[in-house]
């Protein structure tokens, strides 16, 4: 019988955010890039909770254009993965279009 591994759960939570990643990595560069503009574009400066969108939206949409450019590139393509990641989006899509 197999022995159930255990997570310890660290005393102390540190936050990081995408302006502590070493600048230096192109990704970072990227990411920054796609956050600033969406955040330009959506008036992220005035709402707390449209910057919090905005951050989610560019780190996600970074996820899922890399797992196409993957299974373009490989042939392998996970599609569950991508429908998992892709969940949030439509869930809060139906929600504020139920509601209004």
């Amino acid at each position: 019988m197999a022995t159930k591994k255990t997570a310890k759960v660290p005393k102390t939570f540190t936050p990081r955010f995408i302006e502590e990643v070493d600048g230096r990595f192109g990704v970072a560069k990227e990411l920054r890039r796609r956050y600033e503009a969406l955040r330009a574009d959506v008036g992220a400066e005035e709402s707390a909770q449209r910057d919090m969108l905005a951050r989610r939206a560019v780190f996600m949409g970074m996820c899922l254009e890399t797992m196409e450019a993957d299974g373009i590139e490989t042939g392998h393509f996970d599609a569950g993965v991508y429908t998992q990641t892709l969940t949030p989006y439509w869930v809060a899509k139906s929600s504020r279009l139920s509601a209004g």
